[in-house]
């Protein structure tokens, strides 16, 4: 596939470069990985208010870097121990993802992961105000209308581990 037509495949499918750091009032990063039966591996659950969350970490992305490494062939260990590495060295945790079904259907048409086509986005170097002020793991019943000015309800649910349960993620304004 011609660069060109890669760009904009891959900005059209969301493909980012999540830059990750550490908050000092938060234990880990907030994101837990899959061991799939094959890579890429991918990002099982991101936890709210999480480090990961704010740097736009989505649940079912596939992870192809980490700082810069190519790990979308590299076995679940390998992976692991680049995240890891990447956290103890003190520095932003980049991890260049893209949601699994993006993956597949552009891989199918042969499009290159080129990481300069990514969108970058950094987490905040501190815990934002309204993530304190959010209770964490609290269940809770929304009621959502539809306006009749809008074609969608504003947030996407992905679905759990093994199909079993849904998810509410990105929530939109």
């Amino acid at each position: 596939m011609a660069n060109a037509d890669s760009k904009d495949a891959l900005e059209k499918h969301n493909f980012r470069l999540c830059r990750l750091c550490a908050w000092s009032n938060y234990v880990g990063l907030g994101f837990q990985l899959e061991n799939a039966p094959q890579p890429p591996h991918l990002v099982q659950i991101v936890d709210t208010n999480s480090p990961a969350s704010a740097g736009g970490l989505k649940i079912r992305d596939a992870i192809l870097a980490v700082n810069g490494e190519d790990v979308a062939d590299a076995n679940y260990q390998h992976v692991k121990t680049a995240i890891g590495n990447a956290k103890n060295s003190g520095g932003p945790i980049e991890l260049l993802v893209i949601e699994k079904r993006f993956y597949d259907l552009l891989s199918d048409k042969g499009v290159v992961f080129d990481p300069t086509y990514a969108r970058t986005i950094d987490t905040p170097a501190t815990m934002p105000v309204e993530f304190m002020n959010f209770p964490k793991y609290t269940p809770r019943t929304c009621d959502v209308r539809l306006n009749k000015a809008e074609d969608s309800f504003g947030f996407e649910i992905v679905n759990g581990e093994n199909d079993i349960g849904l998810f509410i993620q990105e929530v939109k304004p």
